[in-house]
């Protein structure tokens, strides 16, 4: 069981690496990351990713 959670915030602020970056990594599961937004790359990883 997969938990997908969309990181928006930048990792560079505190709070984006606090809340997103740290607890996945933490808890054995898998950040993606994008150079830029785009929505329909964005929308196809959230469908595609186990």
């Amino acid at each position: 069981y997969h938990h997908v959670i969309p990181a928006v915030l930048p990792m560079f602020h505190i709070y984006g690496m606090n809340i997103i970056f740290m607890p996945r990594l933490a808890g054995g599961g898998h950040l993606i990351t994008l150079p830029l937004f785009r929505p329909d790359l964005f929308t196809q990883i959230l469908t595609n990713f186990p």
